[in-house]
């Protein structure tokens, strides 16, 4: 007898937990989502973080005004409609502004107005959070201030301190006519407390006061600075001290003329700042060289200036030194210079000096220049610069006294005519 095939029965299959439980699920999603497609119910949603746009008038713009601040700058739109319409929706589906009617300077409140920015058309604008915002209107000023200096410290007596250096002198302020305006003064102040032996830096912010000396708060950042810098660094040169003597050095004086009673500066010293190490390795001031060829019984003084090394401050602000001569024991002679030489000729030439004399003024003490002849005189001329150089030109000369005894010397420049020619074994080669 043939066995008869069962059949396939869908109700068994309920008879499986498994399938029953998946079943379930499957259907309740398509429930689901059959009823939320034709669900019309309006379902309310918050949406975030709108931008507030805030415009003035095309006539407040015209004069010159501006939006310095604004109380708040995003919102929050409530929204209702179909479920599945409103769950899509984000900030760029709806647009919160509002219009400044009023013109002129002051801080005015406007009413906030949302609208749908979207093409899906099933949602409805219920709320906008919040409904107004507070905007301060004022015209743009721009002004630049000098930084003035407000620092306090001390320094050690052995010390000198210099002004304060700024990284900037200057700073430009900009924002809201109303707030710039009442800025009087900029300054930079900071207290050091401990007496200065050093050259310090620091940074420190600047201060903003009025015409009264009160400080002009800027935590809500309404006055910008330039290049948004609001503090500056600040240096104080610090420096060691020590005085000094002035040395004098001279030229064109006679060896054996003694200037220890003769000579005098109104200014024997200085006083210098550095550092410790350029102080110590510091002995002296000199002068420039003065030229004795310029000093006579009637041109006995001289103003020299004073010259300090870089890496030194002039503390005293001595800035020239007088020097005199007690010239009146000497007294002057004029003779005439015949003989002359020349040094640092250029090699293979020849020098013919075709001035055979010179009229020049002695200076020397009384009881000596009687002695002094034509004899005892020699004029030097020096062709360094010309070695290349042939022929005719004026040079200057240098006159001496040949007997350093004397104690005199030539005052006054002198110059004469020299030709100068090749050799003849020059000429042949």
């Amino acid at each position: 007898m043939k066995k008869k095939r069962r059949g396939f029965s869908i109700g068994k299959l309920f008879n499986n937990d498994r399938f029953v439980l998946v079943f379930s699920v499957f259907v309740a999603i398509i429930l689901w989502f059959a009823m939320a497609t034709v669900n019309t119910e309006e379902r309310p949603r918050v949406i975030y973080d709108v931008p507030i746009s805030v415009e003035l008038s095309k006539e407040a713009k015209e004069q010159g005004y501006q939006i310095f601040e604004q109380s708040d700058m995003t919102a929050k739109v409530s929204v209702t409609g179909n479920s599945l319409v409103v769950n899509q929706l984000t900030k760029d589906d709806v647009k919160v502004e509002a219009q400044v009617s009023n013109n002129g300077v002051g801080k005015f409140t406007v009413n906030l107005v949302a609208t749908k920015q979207s093409q899906l058309i099933d949602y409805e604008i219920s709320s906008v959070d919040p409904g107004s915002v507070i905007v301060n209107v004022d015209k743009y000023k721009e002004v630049t201030m000098d930084i003035l200096d407000e620092i306090k410290y001390t320094v050690n007596d052995d010390y000198f301190v210099n002004s304060p250096v700024l990284s900037s002198d200057t700073v430009t302020l900009s924002g809201p006519e109303t707030e710039v305006t009442k800025v009087a003064k900029v300054s930079v102040a900071y207290t050091v407390r401990e007496p200065l032996t050093e050259t310090v830096k620091f940074t420190t912010k600047l201060v903003l006061q009025d015409a009264s000396g009160n400080e002009i708060p800027n935590s809500d950042g309404l006055i910008h600075f330039s290049n948004d810098v609001n503090e500056v660094e600040v240096t104080i040169p610090v420096l060691s001290r020590a005085t000094v003597p002035i040395d004098v050095t001279y030229t064109n004086k006679p060896e054996k003329l003694d200037l220890t009673n003769i000579m005098r500066m109104d200014y024997q010293s200085i006083e210098v700042g550095g550092s410790k190490q350029d102080l110590a390795n510091l002995k002296s001031i000199s002068l420039l060289p003065i030229d004795f060829s310029n000093i006579s019984p009637e041109r006995n003084s001289v103003v020299m200036s004073v010259d300090l090394p870089a890496n030194f401050t002039n503390l005293s602000n001595l800035y020239t030194v007088n020097v005199s001569f007690d010239l009146t024991e000497f007294t002057t002679k004029t003779m005439n210079v015949e003989q002359f030489v020349t040094k640092n000729l250029g090699s293979g030439q020849t020098a013919d000096i075709t001035t055979k004399n010179l009229a020049v003024t002695i200076v020397g003490p009384k009881d000596v220049i009687d002695n002094i002849s034509p004899s005892d005189l020699y004029g030097e001329i020096d062709m360094t610069g010309k070695e290349d150089f042939t022929g005719s030109t004026e040079m200057p000369i240098k006159i001496s006294v040949k007997n350093p005894e004397y104690r005199a010397w030539a005052y006054g420049n002198y110059k004469v005519n020299v030709t100068v020619t090749p050799t003849t074994n020059s000429k042949t080669e």
